[in-house]
C-alpha cells in the first residue's frame, strides 16, 4: 500500500533533521562573561555575582537585581549599567548612594518606575526619578497589613505589577500581598493557607487579571472568574521524557491565560507549562534538565532547547517581543529564549479554527492522538505547517499555509464529522484532515447504539462520502488519516500500558477485531485516505527505529508526531490538493 510512502518514510528516519528541532526555541546569552564581579560596560564582558531577578520594560530594556552585591542594573543597547545601589545595607536616597540587602525580585511599571523586593530588609523599594524610596514595609519582619511603613513583610522574594498599577508581592512567610498605588498593603486569600510563596507574575487587571505564582510544592495559575489551577511538582511527567517532573519551580512568567513558564531549580531547567482547557497538565523543557552529559547538575550551553543548558535559573520575565529573559544565576549570566511558539488546539468554541482567507487553510480534526504535544513545533500540525512553508515553491503552493487543530477528546467519527460540517463546510477551509484511530472507532460505537452489528460498516463510510461531497462543493478537500495504536505497531511500543491491560485493549463489544480491519473499511469508503499502520511497522523494524509512543501511555512521543506530520506531508506532496480539481 502506497509504496512511495513506505520507501520515503523508512528512508526519512535515517539522518533527517527534525523540523521541530530546526524551529524549536533558541537559547542565547545576552550579558555576563561568567565570572563573579560587578563590571559594567559591554554586555558580553560584564560580570554579575548573583543575578536573581529580571524585568523587561516596554522598550526592551532589561533590569536585573544582583542579590550578592545589592546592585540594580540594566541592559540597554548591549551595554550594562548600574542604576541604583552601592553596597549591601539599607538606605533610601539618591540612586548612587542607596543600599539594598539581597534584592531579589524586580518589576517595571509602564512609566519606567521600578519596584524591588528587598528581601533581607523585608520591604518593597521604589526607584523613580533618580531616587530610591521605601514603598511599603520597613526593616521589621512581620505580617502586618496597612499603609506604607506600617505594613510588614517576611522575606519578600518577588514582585509584579498589573496594568492598573497594583503591586503584587511573593512574601515567602505570608503568601501573596497586594499593594495599592497609594502604598496600602493587603493580603490575598489563597486556596491553601500560608503557602511558602516563591514568585508571582500578573497580567491585565481587574476582571481581566491573570495571576501565576509558585510555592514550595506547586505552580499555580489563577484567572479571574475561573479559579486557580495547580500543578504539583510530582503530578505529571513531561511528555517524551519519561520520569521528568516540574521539580522545584521558582520563577514564573505568564504566556497567556492557560500557559506559563517556570524556572525549575531541582532539574536546572526552564519549563513551559500548559494548563489550558485540556484534561491534563503538560510541561516541556525549553532549556536545561537532563541532557546527555549533564545529569541535571546544570551547565552552560547556548543553542536550541534540545541541547541548551542552564544552572540555578532564578528570575524569569517575558519581553514585549515574546521572548523570555532568564537570570541564569549559577552561570552568572543573563540568557534569552526566543522562538517560543505556544499555539495549541483551538478552544471548544472553535474560534481560530479558520485562518485568514488569503492563506492556504488546513484544519486538523481528531482526538488526543493528534495533540499529545506541548509545543507547536513538536506537534503533527506544527510539522505540517512548517513543512508546507518550507517546501511551498517546490510543491507549487502559492499561499502561505495556516494550519489549525481541534482536539476533541473522547470523540467518535460522527463528532469529528459534525465539526467539519458545522464549522468548515461553507468553504472556511481549503483542506480538512480527519485523523481516526482505534479510540475514535470505539467512541463511535459507544455513542451510537443504533449501529448494531455490522451496520457501522456501511453507515459510517456513507456519511464520510456525504461529507466529502459537501466539502468539495465548497472547494474544500478532505483527507482521512488512519493512525495505528501502539500494540498494532509493535509490542515494544507502550509496553507498560500494554502489559497493564493484559495484552489487548480492543473492546470485545465493538464488532471490530483489529485496527487493520477497521482501517480497511475507511480506506475503502471512497474518500481520499491513507493508513499509517504498515509504514509505521516497517519503520519500527528498521535499524533506525523510532520510539513512536510513550512507554507508559498510548499517546505519541515527539518523534512519533514528527513522523506522522512528515507522513501527511508526503501525501500532500503527491496529491497537491491546492491544485486538484
Amino acid at each position: 500500500m502506497f509504496p512511495w510512502l513506505l520507501a520515503a518514510l523508512v528512508s526519512a528516519t535515517i539522518g533527517t533533521p527534525s523540523i521541530a528541532a530546526e524551529n524549536s526555541p533558541l537559547v542565547s546569552t545576552i550579558a555576563g562573561d561568567g565570572s563573579a564581579g560587578s563590571a559594567t560596560g559591554l554586555a558580553m564582558t560584564s560580570s554579575f555575582t548573583e543575578p536573581s531577578g529580571v524585568a523587561v520594560a516596554s522598550d526592551g530594556t532589561v533590569y536585573i537585581t544582583d542579590a550578592a552585591t545589592g546592585l540594580i542594573l540594566r541592559i540597554r543597547n548591549g551595554i550594562v549599567q548600574r542604576i541604583a545601589g552601592r553596597a549591601t545595607g539599607y538606605a533610601d536616597g539618591p540612586d548612587a548612594t542607596a543600599q539594598f540587602n539581597r534584592p531579589l525580585g524586580i518589576a517595571v511599571a509602564r512609566d519606567g518606575t521600578l519596584f524591588v523586593a528587598d528581601s533581607d530588609n523585608h520591604c518593597i523599594r521604589k526607584i523613580s526619578g533618580g531616587t530610591v524610596s521605601t514603598f511599603a514595609g520597613s526593616q521589621r519582619l512581620g505580617n502586618q497589613d496597612g499603609k506604607g511603613q506600617v505594613a510588614s513583610f517576611n522575606r519578600p522574594l518577588s514582585v509584579a505589577i498589573d496594568d492598573a498599577g497594583y503591586v503584587y508581592v511573593a512574601d515567602f512567610g505570608n503568601g501573596i500581598r497586594k499593594i495599592a498605588p497609594d502604598g496600602s498593603v493587603s493580603t490575598i486569600d489563597l486556596p491553601e493557607p500560608n503557602p511558602k510563596v516563591l514568585a508571582v507574575a500578573v497580567r491585565g487587571s481587574g476582571n481581566n487579571l491573570v495571576i501565576a505564582y509558585t510555592d514550595t510544592t506547586a505552580v499555580h495559575l489563577g484567572v479571574e472568574g475561573e479559579g486557580v489551577k495547580s500543578l504539583k511538582a510530582t503530578d505529571w511527567r513531561e511528555p517524551y521524557g519519561e520520569g521528568f517532573t516540574i521539580g522545584y519551580s521558582y520563577g514564573v512568567a505568564i504566556i497567556d491565560s492557560g500557559d506559563v513558564v517556570v524556572t525549575d531549580l531541582l532539574n536546572n531547567a526552564v519549563r513551559f507549562i500548559r494548563f489550558g482547557s485540556m484534561t491534563v497538565r503538560d510541561s516541556h523543557t525549553l532549556a536545561g534538565g537532563v541532557r546527555e552529559g549533564s545529569d541535571a547538575i546544570g551547565g552552560y550551553r547556548d543553542g536550541h532547547s534540545e541541547t541548551a543548558l542552564v544552572d540555578v535559573p532564578l528570575g524569569i520575565a517575558r519581553a514585549p517581543d515574546g521572548s523570555l529573559v532568564v537570570a541564569d544565576t549559577g552561570n552568572r549570566r543573563i540568557r534569552r529564549i526566543t522562538g517560543l511558539d505556544s499555539r495549541g488546539p483551538v478552544p471548544q468554541g472553535f474560534q481560530g479554527l479558520v485562518g485568514p482567507k488569503n492563506s492556504y487553510r488546513v484544519a486538523l480534526l481528531g482526538n488526543s492522538y493528534i495533540w499529545s504535544s506541548v509545543m507547536w513545533p513538536d506537534s503533527i500540525a506544527g510539522q505540517i505547517e512548517a513543512g508546507l512553508l518550507h517546501h511551498a515553491d517546490e510543491f507549487g503552493l502559492k499561499s502561505k499555509p495556516f494550519v489549525s487543530i481541534a482536539r476533541l477528546n473522547a470523540a467518535g467519527v460522527s463528532s469529528l464529522r459534525s465539526v467539519a460540517q458545522n464549522y468548515l463546510a461553507d468553504g472556511e477551509a481549503d483542506l480538512v484532515i480527519i485523523f481516526l484511530n482505534h479510540f475514535t472507532q470505539v467512541e463511535e460505537l459507544a455513542q451510537r447504539p443504533e449501529l448494531k452489528g455490522d451496520d457501522w460498516r456501511t453507515v459510517v463510510p456513507k456519511e464520510l462520502r456525504e461529507l466529502d461531497h459537501t466539502l468539495n462543493s465548497q472547494h474544500t478537500k478532505l483527507l482521512i488519516v488512519w493512525m495505528p495504536s501502539p500494540w498494532d505497531v509493535s509490542l515494544l511500543e507502550a509496553p507498560k500500558y500494554y502489559t497493564d491491560v493484559g495484552g489487548s485493549l480492543f473492546d470485545p463489544n465493538s464488532q471490530a477485531k483489529s485496527d487493520a480491519e477497521v482501517a480497511a473499511i475507511y480506506l475503502g469508503a471512497g474518500v481520499r485516505a491513507i493508513s499509517l499502520t504498515q509504514p509505521m511497522q516497517l519503520t519500527e523494524l528498521s535499524s533506525r527505529r523510532e520510539i513512536f509512543f510513550q512507554s507508559a501511555d498510548p499517546h505519541m512521543t515527539a518523534a512519533g508526531q514528527t513522523w506522522v506530520g512528515k507522513a501527511v506531508l508526503h501525501e500532500l506532496e503527491q496529491w497537491k490538493p491546492w491544485t486538484a480539481k
